[in-house]
């Protein structure tokens, strides 16, 4: 991706396969990408979820649950699985774990993805993450904001004064 600037406004010039989304996250789980911790962002659906068409390449923005958008990361790999059984997560538990919780393990986590039956396992590997600011009342509201992962999402004018540096892991 590049970044041209003119008069204080940064204009996000995207190649024409490269798609923007909208991730809604926890404050726990944020704080943890701009750290650098927090390298995989997963998604498990018993139905094949939006995160699946995600492409490397593609830019997120994150929101917080119920508030702003605050950062943005670039996709470097994705890797899906259609699973067999939802036990089958187990498997996959010991590759992703340390990307998709950063220090600590959460076995509660993929066990209560297993409890709910899920069939589908999305990990999207993040990299190049910026801090910003996108305040939740410039977002349109008529967004699915239901849903966790909104595809094809336009994110407002974003300005200089909104962009911070981040960790780059």
């Amino acid at each position: 991706m590049r970044r041209k600037t003119l008069d204080k406004t940064t204009i996000l010039l995207y190649n024409s396969s490269m798609q923007t989304h909208l991730a809604i996250i926890k404050p726990k789980s944020l704080a943890k990408i701009l750290a650098g911790s927090k390298t995989i962002e997963s998604r498990f659906a018993i139905h094949r979820p939006p995160a699946w068409q995600t492409e490397a390449g593609d830019a997120i923005y994150f929101k917080v649950t119920g508030g702003d958008i605050l950062c943005q990361a670039i996709v470097t790999a994705v890797d899906r699985y259609h699973l067999a059984f939802p036990g089958d997560l187990l498997y996959l538990e010991p590759k992703y774990w340390r990307g998709v919780h950063g220090s600590s393990r959460n076995i509660a986590y993929w066990s209560s993805a297993i409890n709910r039956g899920v069939q589908y396992a999305v990990f999207v590997h993040l990299a190049e993450v910026t801090q910003l600011l996108i305040p939740a009342s410039t977002l349109d509201k008529r967004l699915p904001y239901a849903s966790a992962w909104i595809l094809n999402f336009i994110p407002p004018t974003i300005t200089q004064s909104q962009m911070f540096s981040a960790p780059h892991r």
